[in-house]
């Protein structure tokens, strides 16, 4: 079975969570250009997300990144393996 790459997962869930900062700070500050750069970030993580992990059974784009530990597929319900 081909397992995910983990440094793409690892990628996903960090670029999301600073790319939402990134967001926040720029509404609260009124800066467009930390919002907007918030907003970029957000759309990379989910384009790598959507493209890179994919289920490698049924092809489904919606396994969930995980940091360590084994994941689910969503639509058919078997395990993902990421590599280490």
């Amino acid at each position: 079975m081909k397992k995910l790459s983990r440094r793409r997962a690892r990628f996903v869930i960090l670029a999301f969570w600073a790319g939402m900062a990134l967001v926040i700070a720029g509404g609260c500050l009124r800066q467009f250009v930390l919002f907007e750069l918030g907003l970029a970030t957000v759309v990379a993580a989910w384009m790598v997300k959507q493209f890179g992990l994919r289920c490698p059974h049924c092809g489904y784009p919606g396994v969930l990144p995980r940091w360590k530990g084994k994941g689910g597929c969503i639509r058919c319900g078997r395990t993902v393996e990421f590599d280490d």
